[in-house]
């Protein structure tokens, strides 16, 4: 699953996962914010009130371009075998 795809459309993307596994999705799975939570650390969403996905790029600005060019490399072949479709392969 390409991150882009989970940030547009959470659903969608969620039950791409779900369904060859045999699984139902539940809306309550979107509420992540609103889940009872046990963690000991992780990511600053773990304070947040919402559970709102938003696509956040400015990353690769921090990124040489050496970097930048060996992510490309090591994702060439998902890209190129996984379209940005949303479904799981």
């Amino acid at each position: 699953m390409h991150y882009q795809d989970l940030v547009r459309d959470p659903k969608a993307a969620l039950q791409s996962i779900l369904q060859p596994l045999g699984l139902d999705f539940d809306p309550r799975q979107l509420d992540w914010a609103g889940a009872e939570k046990h963690e000991v650390a992780g990511n600053h969403m773990r304070f947040e009130a919402r559970s709102e996905l938003v696509l956040d790029e400015s990353w690769r600005q921090s990124l040489s371009p050496l970097k930048q060019r060996a992510i490309e490399l090591g994702t060439l072949l998902s890209r190129q075998t996984l379209p940005k479709t949303g479904a799981v392969r």
